[in-house]
């Protein structure tokens, strides 16, 4: 089948299927949120359920492009993970007795299998990242601990953590909200004809990794992404900003304000801070934490506290308005910065820029006019991005993290 135009690309692991047309992608990710995407293909051919089920668990790579205004030039990113279900969702029926067969591909990240595993493991002498990487290189998965996003030394290696019964994703996302830490997983670019996998990273909040883009003419990705409601410059702009609103209120950064540790049943803000009898911290912090952390000495103790402590408060102190938005541009990525000019009709050059934190990208590529079956209500190309984010410039403090567990 003749691919017709390339907005949508697809591999399966070993090069098979290449008779199917990816025609719609559904994709939602998030900072410290394990990604989902539904892939809709198209084929003159009908496969049977288990030449179909082959592919469940095994890696896929979808390129997605759109073109700029210029008519030019490509901008293109990169979406990779595994087969999680896969299915065939109907036909349509050709007059000429053809048809036309629909598939259906969940997609997920290496990283969800780990929800299924349900263990029971102390750790000992380990810091937040140890553990990761420990949990991680048990399915080959390489966790990217680097300095640009996750400062490793301010953790003890003194620490102990008891994993009772918990599935490994469970144990890694509980350990990453109490300390503040956001997982993060990008995807890399990806060689024609190569299947790719997706990347993962954690941060402690100030920086973030982003999933790559590439585009055509070789130009770089700017620091920011940049848009004009009153202009336009389309090499550095965002540009096809749809809608963009502010949620009413101020929302909370991260941690909701009712999670804080310790809660109301543990002392004073004199107690938060350290004011008090030496000792009591480590009391506290072995009921409500680490029980069984008898070896643990008390400095060490009162440090790991004010890490916990620290993420959790000036998480819940940060009032930050949280914004959503939709744009034709599959440039905005969960990590990104959108720097916003003449926001709702400033008139200065103030810059109100904003830290990407969700995203919905729907991407549907034109019917190929080569199938046996011609769609006239199938539409045209469709790219809608819809995103939300937290304002970034306000306060003194720059840090995101992710929603505490109930």
């Amino acid at each position: 089948m003749s691919e017709g135009q390339k907005a949508l690309e697809m591999r399966l692991a070993g090069g098979k299927f290449t008779d199917l047309y990816p025609w719609e992608l559904t994709l939602e990710e998030g900072l410290s949120r394990l990604y989902t995407g539904r892939l809709t293909a198209l084929s003159n051919t009908k496969h049977t359920a288990e030449e179909l089920s082959a592919f469940v668990d095994k890696g896929i790579s979808v390129t997605i492009r759109e073109k700029l205004l210029d008519t030019k030039t490509d901008r293109t990113r990169y979406f990779c993970g595994i087969v999680t279900a896969v299915s065939c969702e109907g036909v349509f029926c050709g007059a000429n007795k053809a048809d036309c067969y629909t598939y259906t591909f969940v997609i997920e990240p290496e990283i969800a299998r780990l929800k299924y595993t349900r263990l029971s493991e102390p750790y000992y002498k380990m810091n937040p990242a140890d553990i990761f990487e420990k949990i991680l290189e048990k399915y080959k998965i390489t966790a990217k601990i680097t300095e640009n996003y996750f400062k490793r030394g301010q953790y003890s290696r003194n620490l102990m953590f008891d994993q009772s019964s918990t599935p490994d994703y469970s144990f890694i996302d509980a350990i990453a909200r109490l300390y503040g830490i956001s997982l993060v997983l990008t995807h890399p670019a990806v060689s024609p004809g190569a299947l790719g996998a997706a990347e993962v990273y954690f941060s402690t909040g100030e920086k973030f990794p982003v999933s790559a883009l590439a585009y055509s003419d070789k130009r770089s990705e700017p620091d920011a992404l940049q848009f004009d409601f009153l202009r336009a410059d389309e090499r550095n702009s965002v540009w096809r900003m749809d809608k963009f609103s502010v949620t009413p209120g101020i929302g909370v950064d991260g941690f909701k304000v009712n999670a804080m540790y310790p809660d109301s049943n543990y002392g004073s803000d004199n107690w938060k801070q350290g004011k008090t009898v030496p000792g009591s911290r480590y009391i506290v912090y072995r009921g409500l934490f680490h029980g069984y952390a008898a070896s643990t000495e008390t400095g060490e103790v009162d440090a790991d506290m004010d890490l916990i402590l620290t993420a959790k408060t000036r998480a819940a102190e940060q009032g930050k308005k949280l914004l959503k938005g939709s744009a034709s541009n599959i440039a905005i990525r969960p990590g990104v910065l959108l720097e916003l000019r003449h926001f709702y009709g400033q008139s200065d050059n103030t810059v109100n820029t904003v830290l990407v934190t969700g995203i919905t990208l729907r991407r549907r590529a034109l019917w190929p006019s080569d199938l046996a079956v011609w769609a006239e209500d199938a539409g045209g190309e469709i790219t809608e991005v819809e995103f939300e984010g937290i304002d970034w410039g306000g306060g003194a403090v720059k840090r995101f993290c992710p929603p505490a567990v109930d």
